[in-house]
C-alpha cells in the first residue's frame, strides 16, 4: 500500500475526528472572511453611494458667489478635451408645497429641498442617466423620497419657494435682513425611481436620501433675476447670466490623471477666462474728474480684489485715491437740541460720509480765481472756505470709546449745523453686530475745516458706488433700506435731489477703517486715474478713449494678478474626494474581525483540542508505525497531511459559508441593527482576495494548532504510545511508581533483618 492510499484510508477511517475539525475550519474561515467581506461591503457601498451621488460628476466649482454662465463655454477652448463636458448650474435650498387646487391652502410641505436648475448636457447626464431628452421648461422632476413627502406625482402642480441670491451680503450694512423667496408653481412632469440617474444626486456626502427638485436652468434664471441682459439705454451696463456652479462631468470612473492636477489646471483656466462681472466688480469712468474707479456689485469690495488693485496700481505707477463711505444716521452739533419741528433743525439725517487718503483732504484755501492752477489730481486737494490754511487732519482718539477724531464738513452740512471749525459734532450710525443686528452707535469729531461743494472734488458723486435701491432713488421715502428711518429735514431732501449720494463729510482713510470695517473688506471704491495724467499733470477734461484704454489695462492686469481661490473660487475634486472618504482610514474588515475575534479564537481552540482528541485515540495506532519502522518525522508528515486535507476541504468550504455569513450581517445591518450605521443603502460586496485572504488566515492558525498537537507525541516512545500513554507526564508519572517500588523491594531485606535484631 501507497503512503497516499495510506493516507486517504486513515482519513476515512477517522472521518468522525476528521469531521469536527473540518466543521472547526469551516466556522473560523467563515467568521474571518465574512468579517473582510462586510468591510468591503461597507467600502463598496460607500463608493456606490459616491458614484451614484454625484452622477458623472468629477469636478465642481460651486459656493455663495455668483458667476458668469458663459465660465462653463469659455473654457472649453482653453483647455481642450478636458472641460468639453462642463455644463452650468444654480444649486440652491429651498422648499416645496403642494396646495389644493386654486387655493393658497397648504395640503403638504417639504423642507430642506435642493433645488437644481440644469441646462441640457447636465439635465442629460444627471436626470436622464445618458438617454437624451429634451427639457421641460415649464415643468419640475422630483426625487423619489421627496414626491414621497409632499405626496405628489406626476401631473401635480406644485410650488417651488427658494431664496432670492442677494449680491450685498446680509450681514452688511445695506443687506437686507429678511431672507426674500419667490414662488414658482409647476407642474410635476416626473417622478425619478427610487435609485435611478439623480434621485441621489447631490455634491455634499449624504447617507439620508435627498429632496431633489430638478428645473430647466433658463426657467430658474428668469425667476430669480440671473438671466442677464444687454445694455439699454435706461441701463447701459452689460450683465451677464449667472449661476452659482459649474459642473465638469467625466465619461468613465477614472481618467488616470491626478485629480489634484486636473484642478489645479482648471483653476488656471478659469483664471484666464474670467472677467469682472465674475468677481462682482466693474471699473467705472467718471469723466468730470477725469478718473476711473473700481467698485462692487456687493458694495463692499472684496479684500483681495482690494490688496490685488493696490498692487497693479502701484505696479503701473498709478495715482490712487482708495475711499470708505458709510451712512451716518445722524450729524449734529454738541450742545444743540434736536427739534424735529423747527423750520431750521440743526441736524442732518443719513449723510454720507466718506474716509480719503489725508494727502486727498490735504489743506489748501479755496480761490476761485487760482482753481485751475491748483487742480494737480482729479482727487484732490480740497478747497477750504476758510483763508487760513487748516492743520492735517487727524484721527484723533478713535481707540478710544466715543473719539472720533477730526472731520471736515462742505459748506452745505456746516449751513445746516451752523458749524464752524474747532466745534465738535456728533455722528449716529448703524454698525453690524455678530448675528447682523443693527445697534447704534455715537462718535464725536472735531470740525477741522470745511470746504466749499460747488465746483470742487468734493461735490464728486463718483465718490459713492452705485447701490440699487439708495444710490439710484429719488428721494429718501424710495430708500430700501434694511433698517428703520427716521424723518428727514427738508433741506436733507433738497440736497439729495441736487446731489444724491455726494458725502457731507469727510474723515481719514483710517479713521473709516477702523470704525466701519466689515468682515468682507475696508474699502468701498478704489479710484486710479489714468497712467499719463499722474506723469503728464495735464489738466481736468480728460477724453473718453484715453479712460477706455485705462479701463481696459487695469482690468486685464487686475484679472491677471487675482487668483480665484483667493475668492474661494476654486474647482474641487469631488469625485476623488467621494471616493477617499468611502475608502477612508478606516479598515472596516479588521473592525470586523475584531468584533468577532471571540469567536475566531474559540474557534482556532476547538480545532486544536478535537485534532488532539483525535490523536490521543490514535495513540496505540501511532505507537505502532513507530515501532512497525516509521520514523517520528515520517508519522508527523502522516497526520500533518491528513490535517492540510481536512483543513483544504474546510477551507472550501467555509469560503461559501464566509458569503453566507457576509450576506446575513449585512442583512442584519439593515434591518435589525439600523440603529448601528443609520442606513439601508449597504449593499453585499464580494472581493475574492477578502475570500482566499480569510481561508489563507484561518487554514494557517487551524494547521498551527495542529502543529502543536503533532508535535506532542515526538516526545514519547513507542512503548508508551501503546500503552496507551498521551502526554509526557503520564510516561513520567509511570517511571517514578516503578522507581519507587524497586526502591522498595531492594530496601525490604535490610528492614527485615533490622526488625529481626
Amino acid at each position: 500500500m501507497s503512503r497516499t492510499s495510506f493516507l486517504f484510508r486513515t482519513l476515512l477511517f477517522h472521518w468522525r475526528t476528521n469531521l469536527a475539525v473540518c466543521l472547526g475550519v469551516i466556522v473560523g474561515t467563515a467568521v474571518i472572511g465574512g468579517a473582510l467581506i462586510v468591510g468591503d461591503s461597507v467600502r463598496g457601498s460607500l463608493r456606490d453611494m459616491t458614484l451614484a451621488r454625484l452622477a458623472g460628476v468629477d469636478m465642481a466649482l460651486t459656493g455663495p458667489r455668483l458667476i458668469g454662465e458663459h465660465l462653463a463655454a469659455d473654457l472649453h477652448p482653453t483647455t481642450g478635451p478636458i472641460l468639453s463636458t462642463a455644463a452650468p448650474a444654480i444649486l440652491l435650498p429651498g422648499s416645496l408645497e403642494k396646495r389644493e387646487p386654486g387655493k393658497p391652502t397648504v395640503l403638504t410641505r417639504a423642507g430642506r429641498a435642493s433645488i437644481n436648475g440644469l441646462d441640457l448636457f447636465a439635465w442629460l447626464l444627471i436626470v436622464n442617466g445618458g438617454h437624451r431628452q429634451e427639457i421641460d421648461d415649464t415643468g419640475v422632476v422630483l426625487s423619489s423620497r421627496l414626491a414621497r413627502d409632499l405626496e405628489a406625482g406626476a401631473g401635480d402642480e406644485v410650488v417651488v419657494l427658494v431664496e432670492l441670491p442677494a449680491d450685498i451680503p446680509r450681514d452688511a450694512l445695506l443687506g437686507k435682513r429678511d431672507v426674500t423667496s419667490i414662488e414658482i408653481a409647476l407642474r410635476v412632469s416626473k417622478v425619478l425611481d427610487e435609485g435611478a440617474p439623480g434621485d441621489r444626486f447631490g455634491l455634499r456626502p449624504d447617507q439620508q436620501m435627498p429632496l431633489n427638485a430638478f428645473m430647466s436652468l433658463k426657467l430658474l434664471q428668469d425667476r430669480l433675476g440671473l438671466a442677464g441682459h444687454t445694455p439699454t439705454p435706461r441701463d447701459p451696463r452689460s450683465v451677464p447670466a449667472r449661476v452659482n456652479t459649474i459642473l465638469r462631468f467625466s465619461h468613465a470612473e477614472g481618467s488616470g490623471s491626478d485629480p489634484q492636477a486636473v484642478a489645479r489646471t482648471l483653476d488656471a483656466n478659469l483664471r484666464k477666462a474670467w472677467q469682472l462681472d465674475d468677481i462682482h466688480a466693474r471699473i467705472v469712468p467718471n469723466e468730470k474728474f477725469g478718473y476711473l474707479s473700481l467698485e462692487s456689485d456687493r458694495m463692499i469690495l472684496d479684500r483681495p480684489v482690494a490688496d490685488a488693485a493696490r498692487r497693479v496700481a502701484e505696479r503701473e505707477k498709478r495715482e490712487t485715491s482708495p475711499v470708505l463711505a458709510y451712512i451716518a444716521n445722524e450729524i449734529s452739533l454738541v450742545g444743540a437740541t434736536i427739534d424735529e419741528t423747527s423750520d431750521k433743525p440743526s441736524y442732518s439725517r443719513y449723510s454720507i460720509v466718506a474716509g480719503l487718503d489725508p494727502a486727498d483732504l490735504a489743506p489748501i484755501p479755496f480761490d476761485p480765481a487760482d482753481l485751475a492752477s491748483k487742480r494737480l489730481s482729479p482727487f484732490g486737494p480740497f478747497m477750504y472756505q476758510s483763508p487760513e490754511t487748516p492743520a492735517p487732519l487727524g484721527e484723533g482718539a478713535i481707540e478710544q470709546p466715543g473719539g472720533g477724531g477730526e472731520i471736515i464738513l462742505n459748506d452745505w452740512l456746516a449751513e445746516d449745523l451752523r458749524a464752524k471749525i474747532g466745534d465738535q459734532v456728533r455722528l449716529t450710525y448703524h454698525i453690524v453686530g455678530s448675528h447682523g443686528e443693527l445697534p447704534e452707535e455715537e462718535r464725536r469729531f472735531v470740525v477741522r475745516g470745511i470746504v466749499k461743494l460747488e465746483g470742487t472734488v468734493a461735490d464728486d458723486r463718483g465718490l459713492i458706488p452705485e447701490v440699487r435701491g439708495i444710490t439710484d432713488v429719488n428721494s429718501f421715502d424710495e430708500w430700501e433700506a434694511p433698517f428703520e428711518m427716521k424723518k428727514v429735514t427738508p433741506r436733507d431732501d433738497e440736497y439729495w435731489k441736487a446731489h444724491r449720494a455726494t458725502p457731507k463729510a469727510f474723515v481719514t482713510l483710517k479713521t473709516a477703517q477702523h470704525l466701519w470695517q466689515s468682515r468682507y473688506g475696508d474699502l468701498t471704491s478704489f479710484r486710479f486715474a489714468p497712467t499719463w495724467r499722474a506723469m503728464a499733470r495735464l489738466p481736468t477734461t480728460v477724453g473718453r478713449e484715453s479712460l477706455d484704454e485705462a479701463r481696459q489695462e487695469f482690468a486685464r492686469d487686475l484679472l491677471q494678478e487675482l487668483r480665484p481661490d483667493d475668492l474661494g473660487l476654486a474647482f474641487q475634486p469631488v469625485k476623488a474626494q467621494g471616493l477617499a472618504a468611502a475608502s477612508g482610514s478606516t479598515n472596516f474588515g479588521g473592525l470586523f474581525i475584531g468584533f468577532s475575534f471571540f469567536l475566531i479564537v474559540s474557534a482556532m481552540i476547538l480545532i486544536g483540542l478535537l485534532f488532539r482528541l483525535g490523536i490521543e485515540r490514535r495513540a496505540a495506532g501511532v505507537g505502532l508505525l513507530l515501532a512497525t519502522g516509521f520514523s517520528p518525522g515520517q508519522v508527523a508528515a502522516l497526520l500533518l497531511g491528513e490535517g492540510a486535507i481536512v483543513v483544504a476541504l474546510g477551507g472550501l468550504a467555509g469560503a461559501a459559508a464566509a458569503v453566507a455569513y457576509a450576506a446575513l450581517i449585512v442583512h442584519g445591518l439593515k434591518t435589525w441593527w439600523i440603529g448601528a450605521i443609520g442606513t439601508r443603502f449597504l449593499e453585499l460586496h464580494v472581493d475574492p482576495d477578502s475570500v482566499v485572504t480569510g481561508a489563507a488566515i484561518a487554514a494557517v492558525a487551524a494547521l498551527a494548532a495542529i502543529w502543536f498537537g503533532v508535535r506532542r507525541l515526538w516526545k514519547l516512545p513507542p512503548r508508551g504510545l501503546l500503552a496507551g500513554v498521551t502526554q509526557p507526564s503520564d510516561l513520567a508519572g509511570e517511571r517514578g511508581r516503578r522507581a519507587r517500588r524497586s526502591a522498595g523491594i531492594a530496601h525490604s531485606p535490610a528492614s527485615l533483618s533490622a526488625v529481626l535484631t
